[in-house]
């Protein structure tokens, strides 16, 4: 961070914006950068130390498909690379969130919606080849044989990766903060390293070291305290990330794996059990942040709609054994046909796709009148107006009923008037006489 010291407070013109913090010597912090600088910190430093790491895990990734495409027919090989690519994911995947904390520090964002959607970009664009990167190799690696080698392939990798990741995902996210509020309290009752360690070895429960150091745990104080002992909830970002990367294996390479769609359902069912668990006792409360929008994730979700029109189109136009199952074979042994097949058909799709997003709203005009009603009723200020606007338009329509109603009785009584003894009705005409 920028520090100011005191001497330069007094050559200060004070025309910059009040964000300095004093430190314990007196001296102050500049509590965000310039946008300049946070600019040239983003793109100079963070996103070129996001690309080395994606880069060196590429090449990990790279050498365990070379293996694989070494031994084509081997079954045991492909579900090896296959394991070998979901651990290389997840070691590669622990060391970048160990850094990307340490980048958006650096960058020192203005706002929490500056970091974290700075931290979204990041963490989409360095997952997205840690996820998607071997099954774009199995795609696209020169291979002599009949195509369908490589949907085998693909499928065995996406049999792996849609049982072993989410089972992976659900099992840390769980395991974590339970290990991480266990640490804490172990450490606070032992009173240091030594004394954690010594109870780990001693297989102790923190309910017998409670008990052995005298410790309610009835007591107000000690549930505050075992309270303050959870695991801070970050934010909704990795929630949104894991749902993002399921919905990229179910829309992208649906053609060569249906059961993702089924597998991502059950694997929904348990996740939304396990993130319940967590929340209720290994995790402090959410604080809500109201929000207008899902922010960058509605661009991501595009982005990977239009990835998987290429993606799917590749796999039954080029891949795919369609023709022979619908009589074409002998006509389409040219690798050329199917390109063309392939292009014409993405494109034609990318253009419906287009179109529909351009002509459908992405809010249905009733959804957006039933919402703006909802706010009319829940704003007290709006419904005070309303109800004074309709106040007064009750008075008013009173007050024209009641002159409505005097002028009939004007009326009625004028032609009452009007009736001749006998009781039949004269015309009241000016100049005649009406009386006995």
């Amino acid at each position: 961070m920028e520090v100011i010291k005191c001497s330069d407070i007094y050559r200060m013109t004070f025309k910059f914006p009040l964000s300095l913090q004093i430190t314990s010597d007196c001296s102050f912090i500049n509590l965000y950068y310039s946008n300049a600088k946070r600019l040239m910190t983003r793109y100079l430093f963070s996103y070129p130390v996001v690309f080395v790491l994606t880069a060196m895990m590429v090449t990990v990734l790279t050498l365990i498909n070379y293996w694989r495409f070494m031994n084509p027919n081997s079954q045991n090989v492909s579900y090896a690379a296959s394991v070998l690519t979901v651990v290389a994911g997840q070691i590669f995947g622990v060391l970048f969130e160990t850094i990307v904390g340490f980048l958006n520090w650096a960058e020192n964002n203005r706002t929490d919606a500056d970091e974290d959607n700075e931290r979204i970009m990041k963490s989409f664009f360095f997952y997205f080849f840690s996820f998607y990167y071997s099954l774009f190799v199995i795609c696209v690696w020169p291979l002599e044989g009949p195509s369908y080698l490589r949907l085998q392939q693909l499928q065995s990798q996406m049999l792996i990766i849609c049982i072993a990741k989410p089972i992976i995902a659900t099992a840390s996210g769980v395991a974590v903060p339970y290990v991480m509020c266990s640490l804490r309290k172990r450490y606070d009752i032992a009173g240091g390293v030594c004394g954690t360690i010594g109870s780990l070895l001693c297989c102790q429960t923190i309910a017998e070291m409670m008990e052995k150091r005298n410790i309610d745990p009835e007591n107000e104080g000690v549930k505050m305290w075992v309270e303050a002992q959870l695991q801070p909830y970050d934010s909704t970002a990795n929630d949104y990330l894991r749902v993002t990367l399921q919905f990229g294996y179910m829309a992208m390479f649906a053609a060569t794996f249906p059961w993702a769609a089924p597998a991502a359902l059950l694997y929904n069912v348990i996740d939304r059990r396990a993130d319940a668990v967590r929340l209720l006792h290994y995790c402090q409360r959410p604080m809500a942040k109201p929000s207008a929008s899902i922010g960058p994730w509605k661009s991501i979700f595009m982005v990977i709609t239009f990835f998987a029109v290429s993606t799917n189109c590749y796999l039954i136009c080029v891949l795919s054994p369609v023709y022979d199952k619908i009589g074409l074979a002998d006509k389409v042994d040219d690798t050329g046909f199917k390109w063309m097949s392939f292009i014409i058909v993405q494109y034609s799709l990318a253009v419906f796709a287009f179109g529909m997003s351009a002509v459908i709203p992405p809010v249905p005009v009733a959804s957006r009148k039933l919402k703006l009603k909802r706010f009319l009723l829940t704003n007290p200020s709006i419904r005070q107006r309303f109800y004074d606007r309709n106040k007064s338009e009750t008075l008013a329509a009173m007050q024209r009923e009641a002159e409505e109603n005097s002028e009939e009785q004007q009326q009625s009584g004028h032609y009452a008037a009007t009736k001749s003894p006998s009781g039949m009705s004269v015309p009241a005409a000016q100049g005649s006489y009406i009386g006995g």
